[in-house]
């Protein structure tokens, strides 16, 4: 069942992006992300009042630093796929992993086998093969975009981590970084102006919104009730998911090289994966959530 968790909520993600390619007609990027996180808060707050748990944390500082700078990397990514092929864009999204390796190395100062290191130089390659169309035709601004993405997302994940392992649930994270994404682009959209909001648009959102926290309630499960190790190689049928939906929904094309590079980057974060486990199994299982 936990193999089935992680199809569902690779879908649901592969999903979400869509409806934010589609909601990008509407609105701009920040307003998605606004309305994004705005569903998200609604929700968890409502489920934590049914159940009776306490949105009252002691770690309120590592809350914020934890949702400002996931707040970022949400926006990077939505400006992604606003503007990029939904299988480049998510792609990009997921090097994550390749530069969790980096910081982890030079941030917190673990040791990385060579196998991972040579992973993440893979993935690298990858992402120079995917991000090269955009460069050669003179798109600096977004090559730079698509790569902070996943560097900022490595670093927001570095801080899901430092919380967790405070004991802080897992739904408050969510929770506070559903927030403060809210007010931050909410401010954002006072000034830019909010679009208004249509029968149809708001429709979007809504399948926006509701694709999104199924990703995120499944891997959510996926994670807690299956194979670690292999929820997070099934975790990569986002990219492939996404793929199919751009090529046979959207119409998006990709060049041999973009293809290449995409393959380059599943096979680095699998490959990572599977060094990853090998070494920590003698050890109890870890697992880094993408």
């Amino acid at each position: 069942m936990g193999s089935l968790w992680m199809v569902v909520a690779s879908l649901g993600f592969a999903l979400m992006g869509y409806f934010v390619k589609i909601c990008s007609q509407y609105f701009d990027y920040q307003e998605i992300v606004f309305w994004r996180m705005l569903f998200a808060t609604i929700v968890l707050i409502l489920i934590a009042s049914a159940r009776g748990q306490s949105i009252k944390t002691p770690y309120l500082k590592g809350h914020i630093i934890r949702g400002l700078v996931g707040t970022i990397a949400l926006i990077l990514y939505f400006y992604l796929i606003t503007y990029l092929p939904l299988a480049t864009a998510v792609t990009l999204s997921y090097t994550s992993v390749i530069w969790f390796i980096i910081f982890s190395f030079f941030i917190l100062k673990q040791r990385v086998s060579p196998l991972v290191l040579l992973c993440a130089i893979i993935g690298l390659i990858g992402v120079a093969l995917l991000v090269q169309p955009t460069f050669s035709q003179g798109q600096i601004g977004i090559t730079l975009v698509g790569i902070l993405t996943g560097a900022i997302s490595a670093l927001a994940y570095i801080q899901v981590k430092e919380l967790t392992l405070l004991k802080e649930p897992e739904w408050r994270i969510v929770f506070y970084f559903s927030l403060i994404g809210t007010i931050v682009t909410g401010i954002w959209s006072l000034f830019s102006g909010f679009h208004s909001l249509t029968l149809e648009n708001f429709a979007y959102i809504l399948a926006m919104g509701a694709s999104a926290l199924v990703g995120q309630m499944c891997m959510t499960l996926a994670y807690s009730k299956g194979d670690l190790f292999i929820s997070s190689i099934l975790s990569y049928l986002t990219i492939v998911f996404s793929f199919l939906i751009g090529f046979f929904i959207l119409g998006d094309q990709l060049s041999v090289k973009e293809g290449m590079g995409i393959l380059l980057v599943i096979a680095s974060g699998v490959m990572s994966s599977v060094f990853n486990q090998k070494k920590q199994k003698p050890k109890k299982k870890l697992t880094y959530n993408h």
